[in-house]
């Protein structure tokens, strides 16, 4: 179980389908899929996907290093089965991202 926000969230399992991998590529947000699976294995974070300006339909962000230390951002959407996400894209941190990770970090560990 991870918490976004204030709520728990249910996550026990991540799909990263052809839509994705189609995705990443025609964006060119040069990620692989297997840098999402590091991310999900390593001390990844979930953060609320809220833009009071944008619709998301990825709800959730989870937010976590690669092996090789690069940051990423990976909105997901839940798949109608309990538990079970789904990755909608995944991109490389900005700063103003990378500094909300680590401040969330630091407000984990207090």
């Amino acid at each position: 179980m991870a918490e976004s926000g204030d709520s728990e969230l249910v996550f026990d399992e991540l799909e990263v389908d052809d839509e994705f991998r189609a995705h990443v590529a025609e964006r060119r947000h040069f990620v692989r899929s297997s840098e999402v699976l590091e991310v999900l294995l390593g001390r990844p974070i979930f953060l609320d996907n809220a833009d009071p300006d944008q619709d998301h339909r990825a709800p959730v962000m989870m937010v976590g290093e690669t092996v090789q230390g690069r940051l990423l951002i990976v909105p997901i959407e839940p798949t109608g089965r309990p538990g079970v996400w789904r990755a909608v894209t995944a991109y490389q941190a900005s700063l103003s991202e990378r500094r909300r990770y680590e401040e969330e970090l630091e407000n984990d560990g207090e």
